[in-house]
């Protein structure tokens, strides 16, 4: 079974603990507190809504349409903050 987004993203947060400068980790922590404090924003996309059809680069860059990602099954649409 594949790791959860939660285990995947433990999984970075682990692995870059000994690469990162500790005050750049804890730039990070206290991000993530902001941001769980702050709670889920009303207009959030949920699970189970529908989306109209859009293009974005994918993690590696690539264009990809909605359709394209959804036409074998659901997707997860992850936002990547930052450069």
């Amino acid at each position: 079974m594949s790791p959860t987004i939660q285990e995947q993203s433990d999984q970075l947060q682990a692995a870059s603990a000994g690469r990162v400068p500790p005050e750049v980790l804890e730039i990070f922590a206290r991000d993530r507190a902001v941001l769980r404090e702050r709670g889920t924003p009303t207009r959030a996309v949920a699970a189970g809504d529908l989306l109209k059809d859009f293009t974005l680069p994918d993690a590696t860059g690539k264009v990809v349409s909605l359709s394209e990602l959804v036409a074998d099954g659901p997707a997860v649409l992850v936002f990547y903050r930052g450069v």
